[in-house]
């Protein structure tokens, strides 16, 4: 119901009348619409219920099936930002908690556990068990959701945290982290996190191993209260590098870090005036333009020596097939396996062991803007100078080439037959010379980003050369192969999940007065889809991809043509699978060529 920041200011209005209507027993005409109602079914209320911005909100008529958080409400069509009943006691699983719920921003499926905002009402210097049970106004859109229940949400399954921020210019930055988890009261709430990503700088991952402490209750290292001294409450060490629980100073201040600060942004003299967390389910967060760097740790195919498991390329085929239950497409690309069978020991221990431990990421140059399948035709040069090579050129549709620390750019290195005279060349990407093009906005495979590369004037040392010089086409005809099989078996559990949560679709969507799943032309079609599905596993089959997700998209109806459901995301992911590491009809080249059926033609000079 917001901008693309999701909760800043405008929901504290909405806030306020949506809890109003919610417990007023008075009625008359404002719309619900999601998967419980149909359109123009009514909630009797006071008016027309509508955020700032004219935009219709939700409101539940009853609770949505007993959902766990805002992610599960998310799956069931509830698309929309506003206050949801969800129920993540394991304990108690009838006992219903109000929370906030973040449809809009990164993705949506976001359960709001903290919000601040420019005008402040509640007071957030309170004690630890206040902080326990919870406080604030949702209303008022100030609070504090309580430690109890974010444990409880994040004791379910791994979870990601998302920091907004915004300070008093109305500038705002983000940070997110792979993984967050809150211990029980037990062992007083102790935080574990990793994994940043952002632009607002990393203030948060110090506080990980401590204990929440309070006015009344301190566990902080300093030689003196952190909560009282600056009057907050959090995961406090000596003290802190964030205090979003902090004083409401309202921008500069001169005291000392007891504002809500966020130091690697706005330092400790300035207190911010709008903050929101929020928390989702890592194992199932919705596509988003960011590459987490922790999750290709383990190479299984890649030396012992540095840090591979050293095992033979078929466990590298179970990775990449493990990594397709979690909805991971980008891991393949961000390792270099051309490095790992060609290259020296120093390309070794200089690119690829940092690329397995997951300190760097790679990306690999080969297609440009004239030149995609056919990759001999490419037009990218590294001339010898001295001990140096220089480079020029561009190189196009390059995966991870943001995220990227160097890449893996096949190039021209001599005049002679175009087979033979091109090398791969391990390239840092923070060399001077390296320009990209903004992220190109895909429909698919998100999780990577990808754009064009120029070269210019770009110097690296000659020993980068991978292998023998002049052989870099045959290298990288090898490695296609190996691409090729891991792309064709990341697909097949993206299909499985197609087919799973296409039958809980279908169970619960009603047609003529009965399930969709009784209708037997859809059950045997499934069946079927699951058969092509094994067989794909064994043959590895890759067209059968897109047969799946399309025939699955197909029984969702209407749902099916949204980007906010899993399976049009398998859809339009899928949609790569037959472009990257050849297309079809190059597959199929390779196939006469095997044949013998393919005419002679005369080699490229």
């Amino acid at each position: 119901v917001t901008e693309s920041r999701g909760i800043m200011v405008d929901l504290a209005t909405a806030w306020l009348v949506l809890v109003v209507i919610m417990v007023s027993p008075a009625a008359t005409d404002a719309h619900v619409h999601g998967p419980n109602s149909t359109e123009g079914e009514t909630l009797h209320t006071h008016g027309t219920l509508h955020d700032p911005h004219d935009h219709p909100i939700f409101l539940p008529k009853r609770p949505q099936h007993m959902s766990r958080n805002c992610y599960d409400l998310y799956k069931r069509g509830f698309l929309l930002t506003g206050l949801y009943n969800i129920y993540p006691y394991d304990c108690c699983p009838e006992r219903p908690v109000l929370v906030l719920c973040d449809m809009v921003t990164d993705g949506g499926g976001w359960t709001v556990i903290q919000h601040r905002h420019q005008q402040p009402r509640i007071d957030f210097y309170r004690t630890w068990m206040e902080y326990a049970l919870g406080f604030g106004d949702l209303a008022e859109g100030e609070f504090w959701l309580g430690l109890d229940h974010i444990h409880a949400l994040t004791n379910q399954e791994a979870n990601e945290i998302r920091f907004d921020l915004e300070d008093f210019d109305g500038q705002t930055r983000w940070a997110k982290y792979t993984f967050f988890y809150v211990h029980d009261r037990n062992n007083d709430y102790k935080l574990e996190v990793n994994g940043y990503m952002g632009d607002a700088g990393d203030s948060f991952s110090t506080h990980g191993g401590q204990r929440f402490s309070a006015k009344d209750k301190d566990f902080g290292k300093a030689k003196y209260n952190c909560s009282v001294k600056y009057k907050g409450a959090w995961w406090y060490e000596k003290c802190h590098k964030s205090n979003l629980n902090g004083l409401y100073l309202s921008g500069p201040h001169a005291s000392y870090a007891d504002g809500i600060n966020w130091k690697s942004w706005r330092g400790y003299h300035y207190s911010l005036r709008t903050t929101a967390m929020m928390i989702r389910p890592r194992s199932e967060a919705p596509a988003t333009a960011e590459f987490y760097t922790d999750e290709h740790k383990e190479l299984q195919r890649s030396l012992k020596k540095y840090g591979g498991l050293g095992l033979d390329y078929s466990y590298s085929m179970a990775m990449s097939e493990a990594l397709g239950t979690i909805n991971c497409g980008a891991i393949p690309m961000a390792v270099a396996v051309q490095t790992d069978m060609f290259g020296s020991n120093y390309l070794k221990e200089e690119f690829l062991a940092p690329s397995i431990s997951g300190e760097k990421v790679s990306c690999l140059g080969v297609s440009e803007p004239g030149a995609g399948s056919d990759v001999a035709s490419i037009q990218t040069t590294a001339k010898r100078d001295g001990d140096d090579l220089i480079i020029n050129g561009q190189k196009m549709w390059i995966t991870n080439a943001w995220q990227a620390d160097w890449i893996c750019l096949l190039a021209n290195t001599s005049q002679g037959p175009a087979h033979l005279n091109k090398s791969l060349i391990c390239v840092p990407m923070n060399s001077p010379g390296i320009h990209l093009t903004k992220r190109i906005d895909k429909m698919g495979m998100r999780s990577s980003d990808t754009a064009q590369i120029f070269f210019e004037d770009v110097r690296v040392p000659a020993k980068n050369i991978i292998g023998d010089e002049g052989m870099g086409f045959t290298y990288q005809m090898l490695q296609f192969q190996e691409e090729r099989l891991a792309g064709a078996v990341l697909t097949i559990p993206p299909m499985d999940t197609c087919i799973q949560s296409t039958i809980a679709y279908t169970k619960e969507r009603k047609a003529f007065g009965q399930p969709l799943l009784n209708n037997q032309c859809i059950h045997f079609r499934l069946a079927e889809l699951e058969t092509e599905i094994e067989c794909l596993r064994s043959l590895i089959y890759r067209a059968t991809a897109r047969e799946v997700t399309d025939s699955c998209l197909q029984f969702w109806g209407g749902m099916g043509f949204t980007n906010e459901v899993l399976v049009s995301r398998f859809f339009r992911d899928m949609r790569l699978v037959s472009i990257g590491g050849g297309a079809d009809e190059v597959m199929l080249m390779i196939i006469c060529k095997y044949m013998d059926t393919l005419p002679r033609l005369p080699r490229k000079k």
